[in-house]
Parts: C-alpha cells; structure tokens; sequence
C-alpha cells in the first residue's frame, strides 16, 4: 500500500520561511555589527598612540616635527584626538606652545626630572584649550604672552600634580586668565601654586552650584587672583582638601552676586591667607585649620561654619582685635571630642552679637570651647542648646565655652548630701 505524502499548509510553509529567512537577516546583521565595532576599534588603536615631545625651543603642539613615536626618537609624528602625550628626561625642551583646542583624550603625563621637572606650557593664542576626557599627570607651569590670552581646562580626567601659574615668583610673570570649565578637570589630587601677580584663575559655568576641589593652594604674590566666571547664575565653591601646610598671598573674589564664590577646607593641614578676600559665599572649614594672618580677612558677608573639631585660627592677625560677622555662625559639636574652634588667643575678640547655630545629633560632653581669646566683647544673639549654657569666662576668662547645666535631681542629692558630708569633715578635725 502506497503512502501518501502529508499535506503541508502553505500558510505554515511561508511562515516557516519567512522565519528561516528573518534568522538569516538577524544573523547577518549581528556578524556586521561585530565588524563594524572591529573595525572602528582597529581605526581607533590605530590612531591613538603614544607620543614623546621631540620640540626644541618653543614649538607648537600641533607641529609635525613636535612628537616622536618613541621615547628619546625624532619628531616626525603628527598629534592626533586621543593619543597619549609624554614628556620625559629625553625630552631636551620642555615649553610647548598651545595655539588652540588641543584633545587630550590619551592623557599628559610628565615624568621628566629635568628643567626642575617641570613642563612650561605657553599660551599665545585667546582660543587655548584643552578638551577631552583624559588628564593631567605631573607638574606642569602655565603662563601667556598677553593678559588677554586665556587657557580653557575643559578637560574630564583631573590633573595629579601641581599647576603652577607663572614662571617665577615676581609681578610680571604673566600667568594669564585661566578658566576650568569641566567640573572633572581637578581633583584632591590638584595642587594650585599662583607664583604671579598677574595669576588669574576662574570657576566657570559648569561650578554653578558645585565644588571645584584641589588638594593643595599656596602662592606668595598678592596680586594673584582666584574669582568666578559665567553668566549661569549659581554659587561656585572652592573646595580645598589639603593634608599640607601652605599659604596664599592672593585674593578670594567673585564677579558678581549671582555668581557668588564659596570656600571650603578639608583635610588635616593648614590653609593660611593673607588678603583682606572679598567673596560672600559662605566659608565652611569641615577639617584642618583655616588660618587668616596679617591683613587676612573674611567679607563680613560670608556665613562662616566650623565643623566639629575644625579651626578657624586669628592668631597671626596683625590686628589686635576681631569683630565677629552678625550674618551667621555656625559650630559642630560632635556627641564626643573637641568642638569647632575659634582661636583668638591673645586678640580682642568681639562677638559683635552674632547669630550662633549648632550642627548636631546628641550632647554628651560636659564642656564644648568654642572659642579662645585675650579678652572680650559682646556676646551671642542666640540661645545655647538644651541643657547647656554659655561660659563666658571660662577657663579663667580666656574661653567661651558650652557648659552642661546640671539636671535638677543632681542637684538635689548634692544639696542633701552635704549636711553629712561636712559633719564627716567637722568630726576628721
């Protein structure tokens, strides 16, 4: 007996086909996707290298004859997005001109120790810049031909090691308006040294209602500058999260009300100034000790904050006395250990009847000094916190101190057990 063929539905057939030829398509595009990504990724590695500074006197960045494909080789290498830069002891000169954007992607990395172990970067042109994701690693030196060329650090990857702006410590060495306009192009890692009176420095837009943060600022010329920059409203903080111990001779300043500037110190080190600074953001000092000597000032503006265990020191003022901001002052008191302080030891301090808060959870200590001085003026506008009230005259009227008020049935049972106790006494003699 013949057995007949099964009959086949040409509705699951075309189906069946079309699935069949849908798999195909998906597979062929998948296979060009993974190509495409190979290529583009060769193109990449291709182009992206590692490049040594081969210039002798001040040559451009961009020049042909500027980098080497190796290290210590001739400069016939052009610089392209993405390429790694590396000055080294091989490197003969070390200033490059900057005359435009330049894409840093691959990074800078300095490890010459010749030259001081310094790289000198040289604006002449209002459209420097440095752009890209990569950063900085190294000390490297910036300074301008003209007060109206600036530098943009526009870049993402930080800069580990030290700007300096200016070439030497003196009133004509030109560093330039320098502007950060990329919240990733400094980090804790960052030290800013303004050698210069003609130093600017500039947080722009992106620092609208954030931080720039750097891990060291000194700098011993007094018309250096540090203000902000940009027509996007917001305050622009300065935060310095330094371990060390440095100076700075120049001025803290803003452009304008909407831009206001703020400072911040962290870190365990001391940060001194030395200019009457003239910012209205607030100054918060969360570690460390921030130091104000000679002339040094704070705008009378600035709400001052002084975290738990943190200092604001007035010590080195040539003044002889201080008269506290009345806008706002704020103290940490941790639940234990020291409270923020403020050193006016051997100064006039006046309270001037300050606005006082206190940032805390819970009290347990039984004295928080909040501040030292040779002698007083005036007092504070606010109240203490529970169960604390002000000394005055603490420590032997040298210290202005919270002190814990006893509670009530603590004084009860001291009171009634005196009558014994001096009975006992009276008895022993």
């Amino acid at each position: 007996m013949s057995r007949m063929a099964p009959h086949l539905n040409p509705w699951l057939v075309r189906d069946g086909r079309r699935a069949s030829r849908d798999r195909r398509l998906q597979a062929s595009r998948a296979t060009a996707c993974v190509v495409a990504v190979t290529v583009a990724a060769a193109l990449s590695a291709a182009r992206a290298a590692d490049r040594y500074w081969a210039g002798t006197g001040t040559n451009n960045w961009a020049t042909v004859s500027t980098w080497s494909s190796t290290d210590g080789g001739a400069g016939n290498q052009t610089w392209a997005a993405g390429d790694s830069a590396f000055f080294t002891n091989n490197t003969t000169n070390t200033q490059v001109r900057i005359i435009s954007s330049v894409n840093i992607n691959g990074g800078v990395t300095n490890n010459a120790t010749t030259n001081g172990g310094w790289v000198t970067l040289y604006a002449t042109n209002t459209n420097a810049a440095f752009t890209g994701s990569g950063g900085f690693t190294g000390d490297f030196r910036l300074y301008t031909n003209s007060d109206l060329n600036d530098v943009s650090f526009a870049h993402g990857g930080g800069f580990n090691g030290t700007l300096s702006l200016g070439l030497t410590s003196s009133a004509t060495a030109s560093a330039g308006p320098v502007v950060f306009e990329n919240t990733g192009a400094t980090s804790a890692a960052t030290r800013i040294l303004m050698n210069s009176d003609l130093a600017r420095m500039s947080l722009f837009n992106a620092y609208a209602g954030s931080a720039m943060t750097i891990g060291e600022l000194s700098g011993n010329r007094p018309g250096a500058v540090i203000t902000t920059a940009g027509p996007t409203t917001g305050v622009r903080t300065l935060s310095v999260n330094q371990a060390t111990s440095t100076s700075f001779a120049g001025l803290l300043t803003e452009a304008g009300p909407t831009t206001a500037l703020a400072v911040s110190k962290a870190g365990a080190g001391t940060l001194t100034l030395t200019q009457a600074n003239t910012y209205t953001g607030a100054t918060t000092i969360s570690g460390g000790t921030l130091a104000l000597s000679g002339a040094g000032g704070i705008s009378s503006g600035s709400v001052i904050r002084i975290g738990a265990g943190a200092e604001l020191d007035l010590t080195g003022l040539t003044a002889g006395s201080y008269i506290l901001p009345s806008t706002s002052l704020t103290f940490g008191l941790p639940s234990t250990g020291d409270s923020g302080l403020l050193d006016a030891t051997g100064k006039t301090l006046d309270l001037n009847s300050a606005g006082v808060t206190f940032d805390y959870t819970t009290l347990s200590e039984l004295v928080y000094v909040l501040a030292n001085y040779g002698s007083l003026s005036g007092t504070f506008a606010t109240a203490a916190p529970t169960g604390y009230q002000y000394d005055y005259g603490h420590h032997g009227g040298t210290a202005v101190a919270l002190v814990a008020v006893p509670e009530p049935s603590a004084v009860f049972l001291l009171g009634a057990s005196l009558p014994p106790l001096l009975w006992l006494i009276r008895r022993r003699v």
